[in-house]
């Protein structure tokens, strides 16, 4: 049996020395005709390993979704935890606490900006961002428009997709 990649070269090539006028047309209907049927076979085969592949995708999906439900459930307990025994070491001012396993320390941080009002903030210190992008949405309607039928700038394309149904 063929590739497909095989099987659309014969296709095509068939479809080619159809518009021949020397090719025997008979002959030449019955080849395609058998290499369609082998083609739709192959096209069978993938819509098989498709869904298959499909089915594959969904539950690794579902197990994602479970596993970072976990991950974030026992993310939750960690920083609980390391939280109350941060605010017992300062509730008890103690800068290191050694344990068989463990030695905890508090540690300062670097110092962070802390807004009070962004009103009061001088011009100085604030950044200023303009974006801009073109408005697709508008300019689909004007180019269906009868004023966008001579647009130089830009026109519309459309591909074409393939469902497996």
């Amino acid at each position: 049996m063929s590739s497909l990649y095989e099987l659309t070269g014969v296709l095509l090539q068939l479809q080619d020395m159809l518009l021949e006028s020397d090719a025997d047309d008979q002959c030449l209907n019955d080849t395609i005709e058998a290499v369609e049927g082998e083609f739709e076979v192959k096209a069978e085969g993938y819509g098989c390993i498709i869904r298959n592949l499909e089915a594959d995708i969904a539950a690794i999906k579902a197990e994602e979704e479970r596993l970072a439900k976990r991950r974030a459930a026992l993310t939750k307990n960690r920083d609980w935890l390391t939280e109350r025994v941060h605010t017992a070491m300062l509730v008890l001012d103690k800068k290191t606490v050694k344990t068989e396993l463990f030695t905890w320390g508090l540690r300062n941080n670097p110092a962070h900006v802390v807004i009070s009002n962004e009103n009061e903030i001088p011009f100085d210190f604030i950044n200023t961002k303009v974006t801009s992008s073109p408005d697709k949405t508008k300019i689909k309607e004007f180019l269906q428009s009868e004023a966008g039928k001579d647009c130089e700038w830009a026109h519309l394309e459309q591909d074409t997709r393939i469902e497996l149904k």
